[in-house]
């Protein structure tokens, strides 16, 4: 599987810890700054995926106890061709039996 990276935010999305601030500054432009920090700090967390450069990304965040976030990116774009690859071959075996 693809390259995880951690970042921990506070309630005003500064970095509080070491980050990646290339995989901060593309979730604030698919989503806008502000947007982007309203979803991260809901109190259930948050999870989404997107496509970027032909890689898929998955985002999860939790919030801490101490009002920060934490962020989780990884890159998912080998799952995700399984998954195709998988339904693919599903969707042929269901073809065959229909045929048979």
């Amino acid at each position: 599987m693809g390259e995880t990276m951690l970042l921990r935010l506070a309630r005003n999305g500064s970095p509080r810890a070491s980050a990646s601030s290339t995989a901060q500054a593309k979730l604030c432009r698919s989503h806008g700054p502000k947007k982007a920090l309203v979803r991260m700090f809901r109190p259930e967390g948050a999870r989404f995926e997107r496509e970027e450069s032909g890689r898929h990304i998955e985002f999860i965040f939790k919030p801490l106890a101490d009002g920060s976030v934490l962020g989780n990116f990884r890159d998912i774009t080998e799952l995700k061709d399984r998954e195709r690859a998988l339904a693919a071959a599903k969707e042929t075996a269901d073809a065959a039996r229909a045929d048979a």
